[in-house]
């Protein structure tokens, strides 16, 4: 990292986006200078990956350690989102402060506040009463504050040793960078969020994150997008017209593979940096029907999740001759405590998915302990996948890609920090969240109907027209979580779209969807919502969106909640309904 000062009267060495002025760089460590890790040292934190490429705002040094704040790591969250003790500064953007902590910690340039730190000249720390006291009364603005969750520290001496390597410029180029990253982090917090999965680990989507990765350079067909589930759930539909329904795992998995690998050739080489474009995979396995056994396995994977087999990646993996060998295994599922009752199935996709003992599995992978057998969360296999086309870049010497995808390893680290701070936002909701309504289920006696709570939402309509939500009484209402960012939900919309379509004017059924946008502009809201043939809940109307977000309980999109003609919650996994039922023959969906 080097140390760099707000300093006007100095060269111009460098920008700070914080405040747009210029910085210098400078020798030693002090409060208010900015620690800013280098291009040429992107694994100095160690083990605390929130650091790469970070910008940290220091904010005390001294005998007793350091503290500061990573300033260029926004996430898709608001104060609000996390806490109620701020609300003038409900909207203000949330950036993630570090690793360190539970807390929203606020910075800001207003001298002047009462139990307010100076850190340096013309940066400050603290005072949060006193500010929504002067934005209450019109004397400061709440984009004059900037909020962080979790800070980062140092023990005494530490951060001396962290520093080194060489001075990075802070450019104007950087705001923009930043923007794309923030574009990025939420497409992945997205699909590690998908289904409303509690924890990063039971993340299942594994096309998706696959989808992710082959956008990174924007080379991928968008209309491939909606051909990855359309060839996953064509795949599902062919092995299970073979099947009884009552074959074991083994059978289902090894019918799986004799299908699949008429469809799909396995070849090697298609991640190298002498064959096929790197960020072409998802592309090129969708044309070609041919890949390296990594790149099936995202397709591969996918249909055997639908048939009701998920399946893992070993640990092994990295160590293995990848992308010429690779394993994956299924495990039978088990009641939360206990032991697992059948010994796990080894898969070889480079061997066309044959199913082979735990012994050809090891001989494989030798001189490694039968722990290199044990399955990883998805996100690792994302996190390899990634390190192996920055491990061809090295090759290569192509600096450029190799900066590329080191960015995206750690903003993919950066979308699982995010969901710490989702889980945190839960927590607060189940141990005492401040104004989130009650909805009233089918099965409940109290509590509010969604009638209730869209009463005052302000409704538009295609072509920009009005709509009351009284109209919305004695109909079955799908209330749809969605934003232009999100991969997933540009795959699920068309599928919804045909199913509505269907529903509403062919079939004429009492059926409405009203679109609620997680969008950050009036901007992306309008030519997303320009798609769309329903209702939505007006982009300015933040008041309603956060209101209906609370109470369906909102963790991931895209999230789709039916109700009944009472206003009554049915369910909150309609888009799993519609998948499973796409063109809607069970609605209403009660039973």
């Amino acid at each position: 990292m080097e140390r760099i000062r707000k300093d006007s009267k100095a060269t111009l060495t460098g920008y700070d986006v914080r405040n747009g002025t210029w910085a210098v760089e400078i020798d030693e460590v002090q409060p208010g200078c900015l620690l800013v890790s280098s291009p040429e040292t992107f694994r100095f934190a160690g083990s605390r990956l929130v650091l790469d490429q970070s910008v940290v705002l220091l904010v005390r040094h001294g005998a007793s350690g350091s503290s500061g704040f990573i300033i260029n790591r926004p996430t898709q969250y608001n104060v609000g989102d996390v806490t109620k003790k701020l609300p003038m500064f409900e909207q203000n953007p949330l950036y993630l402060g570090g690793d360190i902590g539970e807390g929203v910690y606020m910075i800001h340039g207003v001298p002047g506040l009462r139990n307010a730190t100076e850190v340096s000249d013309g940066i400050f720390y603290g005072g949060s009463e006193h500010a929504m006291q002067l934005v209450s009364e019109g004397k400061a603005e709440a984009k004059d504050f900037r909020f962080f969750f979790k800070y980062v520290a140092w023990a005494p001496g530490q951060v001396l040793h962290t520093l080194g390597g060489k001075f990075l410029n802070i450019s104007r180029d950087t705001i923009v960078r930043e923007e794309a990253e923030r574009l990025k982090l939420e497409e992945w917090v997205a699909i590690l969020q998908d289904g409303g999965n509690k924890t990063v680990i039971q993340h299942e989507g594994v096309e998706m994150g696959g989808l992710v990765i082959a956008t990174i350079s924007e080379k991928i067909d968008p209309q491939e997008m909606q051909t990855v589930p359309l060839t996953v759930n064509q795949i599902k539909d062919t092995v299970q017209a073979t099947l009884t329904g009552n074959e074991s795992p083994e059978v289902v998995l090894k019918t799986l593979s004799t299908y699949f690998f008429k469809e799909y050739k396995t070849i090697p080489g298609v991640i190298d940096p002498n064959g096929v474009e790197l960020h072409d995979f998802i592309n090129q396995v969708l044309s070609s029907k041919e890949g390296s056994p990594m790149a099936l396995s995202f397709l591969y994977m996918a249909v055997a999740r639908e048939l009701g087999y998920p399946l893992r990646v070993l640990n092994c993996t990295s160590r293995m001759r990848s992308p010429i060998d690779f394993l994956v295994r299924y495990d039978a599922p088990v009641a939360d405590g206990e032991a697992a009752q059948a010994d796990p199935i080894f898969l070889d996709l480079a061997a066309e998915g044959s199913i082979i003992s735990k012994e050809e599995a090891m001989s494989k992978i030798p001189g490694e302990e039968e722990a290199s057998l044990g399955p990883v969360p998805h996100v690792q296999l994302y996190s390899r996948f990634m390190h192996s086309y920055v491990d061809s870049a090295a090759k290569a010497g192509d600096e450029d890609s190799l900066v590329l995808w080191l960015q995206q390893i750690r903003i993919l680290q950066a979308a699982i920090n995010t969901i710490t701070i989702s889980h945190a936002t839960a927590n607060q909701n189940t141990t005492g969240g401040v104004g989130a309504p009650k909805l009233q289920s089918g099965e409940a006696e109290q509590g509010m109907t969604l009638h209730e709570i869209l009463k005052d939402a302000r409704l538009v309509g295609p072509g920009n027209s009005t709509f009351d939500a009284s109209n919305l009484k004695d109909k079955y209402v799908g209330i749809y979580f969605s934003a232009s960012w999100c991969q997933p939900c540009k795959v699920f919309t068309p599928q919804l779209i045909q199913m509505y379509s269907k529903l509403k004017i062919a079939d004429g059924k009492p059926f409405e969807i009203v679109f609620v946008s997680a969008d950050r502009s009036q901007e992306a809201f309008d030519g997303y919502y320009g798609q769309m043939p329903w209702f939505a809940v007006d982009f300015q109307d933040g008041n309603a969106r956060s209101t209906l977000s609370s109470a369906i309980g909102v963790e991931g999109i895209p999230k789709l909640a039916l109700f009944d003609t009472e206003g009554r919650l049915i369910t909150g996994e309609g888009r799993r309904l519609v998948m499973d039922d796409p063109m809607g023959d069970n609605f209403p969906w009660t039973q």
